[in-house]
């Protein structure tokens, strides 16, 4: 690791961590150049739903997925609801942490949802070591419907590190 100004990293040195004295970022010596290193500790997991989840009176689980954290790395967890077809009144939806909740909005419309949520060391929402579940759950008044999915406009949750 070599710790340099902004721009004045050593020839020769192909492939070496550079350590940016200027602004403090970690950078990797190319063949064309300096260029920011990227570093996930994590490889992001996502899945995709391409079928229709009818979401009539209670609470319905529409997507959930496993991923591992180490305790000291912040996620952004993505969640895309295309479209809301039916008649409710109001819908509701959560992101779920290992079953708490760490997100909810709704809407009263038939609008498409997208959300990403960050985590944060400042608000004690760091994922601890160990493997999670991440789950979007919906509710939807007595008019009940469904969130409409596709293979061209799936349902999406995410779970994705950080970077630096």
């Amino acid at each position: 690791m070599l710790p340099v100004a902004a721009g004045s990293a050593p020839t020769g040195y192909t492939g070496a961590y550079i350590h940016d004295t200027a602004t403090g970022v970690l950078k990797q010596n190319t063949g064309a150049g300096v260029a920011q290193a990227h570093v996930l500790p994590f490889t992001p997991v996502m899945t995709s739903i391409t079928n229709s989840v009818n979401v009539n009176r209670g609470t319905v689980t529409v997507a959930s997925l496993s991923f591992a954290a180490d305790g000291l790395t912040d996620f952004a967890y993505s969640l895309s609801l295309p479209a809301w077809n039916g008649n409710p009144s109001y819908y509701y939806i959560t992101l779920n942490v290992d079953g708490s909740q760490v997100w909810a909005g709704g809407s009263d419309g038939d609008d498409p949802l997208f959300n990403t949520y960050f985590t944060s060391g400042g608000l004690s929402t760091t994922p601890g070591a160990g493997t999670h579940t991440l789950a979007v759950t919906a509710s939807a008044d007595a008019n009940g419907g469904q969130i409409v999915a596709s293979s061209s406009q799936p349902i999406q949750l995410r779970a994705a590190p950080v970077s630096l």
